[in-house]
């Protein structure tokens, strides 16, 4: 319940970054300490492989550290974009940093 509940904090009912509406589809939010949530929405009924490109988010930066809040896994990010395969019906829900995360080995 927890995660739902901060899901719907974090983003509008609206997504106001939202690219397209239809099949998948991302969302940003900047975090009042800075960072940005972006999630990874999938509202098909197969998984399906979904790319970010940070320059279509129009972030101040591209982020180098995120943690994958569902799967409770640190990432490093290298380059402009990122992939990630969410299942049917799912999101992946990211919070990105420019500076590292502790822990972060990936």
């Amino acid at each position: 319940m927890k995660m739902i509940y901060a899901f719907l904090l974090l983003f509008p009912a609206t997504p106001s970054h939202a690219r397209d509406l239809t099949a998948n589809w991302v969302v940003r939010n900047p975090l009042p300490d800075g960072a940005t949530a972006v999630a990874l929405f999938n509202r098909g009924a197969e998984p399906a492989k979904i790319t970010v490109n940070w320059s279509a988010l129009k972030l101040k930066s591209v982020p180098t550290h995120a943690k994958d809040l569902r799967a409770h896994n640190d990432l490093k990010l290298a380059g402009p974009e990122y992939s990630n395969t969410v299942p049917a019906h799912g999101v992946v829900l990211l919070r990105l940093n420019s500076e590292p995360i502790a822990g972060v080995s990936k």
